[in-house]
């Protein structure tokens, strides 16, 4: 794992459609290694102890993927939810946005 901590990211998910283009939105967006599974067990553990999470992470385009996989997001935010909420190895705090619009953040 990275030594230095990412301190925000943002995932655009505005054309995810399919659970596949969704999978592939956080694994690349996340920097998955090669081998993780395709599935909710592999972006559970992958995000839990293996990938360097950022303290900040926004989804963008959310409402549109609530909307096509509902059953996949409401998964998706469980996981994340519980993450933040301190089911991590590091046990440091983490912030998940669900956006539809880009805005000018500046912290």
């Amino acid at each position: 794992m990275n030594q230095q901590e990412p301190a925000g990211r943002t995932i655009d998910l505005r054309a995810v459609t399919t659970r596949d283009r969704l999978m592939d939105a956080l694994r690349a967006g996340l920097e998955f290694p090669s081998w993780t599974g395709r599935n909710w067990d592999a972006v559970h553990d992958t995000i839990t102890g293996i990938v360097e999470m950022p303290r900040r992470l926004t989804l963008l385009g959310w409402t549109r993927v609530a909307e096509a996989l509902p059953r996949d997001a409401r998964i998706l935010r469980e996981i994340l939810d519980d993450f933040a909420r301190g089911e991590n190895a590091a046990g440091r705090p983490m912030t998940v946005e669900y956006r539809d619009e880009v805005t000018d953040r500046r912290d």
